[in-house]
């Protein structure tokens, strides 16, 4: 078999502003002349950062990383509120601040700015913006806020574990104010929710300016690779099957595990991943490895020789007895037997 064939790993990607999520991924099939391939975690287009994309059989790992807790990086202008909460959308709230108002805000330390920010922090409940690529009726949220109309949306709760104040940008001359903030939160949190929220909450009205997200589950934007360098090293290639290769290489292609680095690890043996990679229900207290009677995570990933075989639940039967149910196999038979 190719390389392509058999390719499966993680790219994670510097996502430039302007380009779409599937953009990248419609860029990455190019690349390497393979079709299975998805990202976690959709950016906006005027958004930036880290775009984690599965490639090969790695993609049945998305669902588990579609739940990663994430970290941005929001530059949040205030004195104008837009439609979509950020720079693409229409103004529809606006805010004159005056000299005199502005002076006042950096003589109190902008102590009303800081505890709103730190207000942030906690649960609650969120609801998607209309410009969205939530579904509604097997259709996009923005496909009917581009027909002008709004519809009612479910609330769902999200969580900021952090906000941090790390600028504020002031000019008295230019009546104009600006913060950065770095918001670490859960899964489904909108950050141009987050801004439009804070400057109505200060009366002030407020939008996203600019938005990178810097962190997703056990990755970081440090990591990534800016998808022109891709398609610079291929370029000098001129061999589309050798790309895999390459990036393989230049440790650039992670493997699938690396998705799973905070989650729980169980070894198997032979026999108990065979078991596993064809359907069968494991009892806890029938495995090799004791240690997982003490498991009481949600979510293990199982492995043999090294390899990531699949993703499994502890679920308790009709007798009260732990056993270990697959979630998802990542290996069929005959590529287990290659191991």
């Amino acid at each position: 078999m190719s390389s392509r064939e058999t390719a499966k790993g993680i790219v994670l990607i510097n996502k430039p502003r302007g380009l779409t999520s599937f953009g990248v991924v419609s860029r990455m099939r190019k690349l390497t002349g393979i079709r299975k391939i998805g990202h976690c975690g959709t950016l906006d287009p005027f958004a930036e950062g880290l775009l984690p994309v599965c490639i090969g059989r790695a993609t049945s790992a998305i669902q588990f990383m579609d739940g990663y807790d994430k970290t941005y990086l929001v530059k949040i202008n205030f004195g104008r509120a837009t439609d979509t909460m950020d720079t693409e959308g229409s103004t529809i709230d606006e805010y004159n601040f005056t000299q005199s108002e502005l002076n006042e805000l950096a003589a109190n330390d902008f102590i009303m700015l800081r505890q709103a920010v730190q207000n942030m922090i906690g649960s609650s409940q969120q609801t998607p913006p209309m410009y969205s690529a939530v579904k509604l009726d097997g259709k996009p949220l923005y496909s009917y806020a581009r027909e002008g109309k709004t519809v009612e949306r479910k609330s769902r709760k999200i969580n900021i574990y952090d906000a941090q104040l790390i600028n504020i940008d002031l000019d008295v001359e230019k009546l104009s104010l600006a913060v950065d903030l770095r918001i670490s939160c859960s899964k489904g949190t909108y950050i141009r929710v987050i801004a439009d929220e804070l400057g109505r909450s200060l009366g002030y009205f407020a939008y996203a300016a600019e938005l990178a997200r810097e962190k997703c589950g056990p990755y970081l934007l440090d990591q990534a690779v800016d998808i022109e360098e891709l398609f610079a090293w291929s370029r000098e290639l001129n061999d589309q099957s050798k790309f895999i290769e390459l990036i393989s290489k230049r440790e650039i292609l992670m493997p699938m595990s690396s998705a799973f680095a905070d989650v729980p690890r169980l070894e198997l043996e032979q026999t108990e991943a065979i078991s596993l990679i064809q359907g069968k229900t494991l009892m806890i207290s029938d495995l090799a490895d004791k240690s997982a009677v003490n498991y009481t995570s949600e979510l293990l990933v199982l492995y043999y020789a090294d390899e990531l075989i699949a993703a499994a639940r502890i679920t308790i039967d009709e007798y009260n007895r732990k056993q270990l149910k697959t979630e998802r196999v990542f290996v069929d038979l005959e590529a287990f037997r290659s191991i």
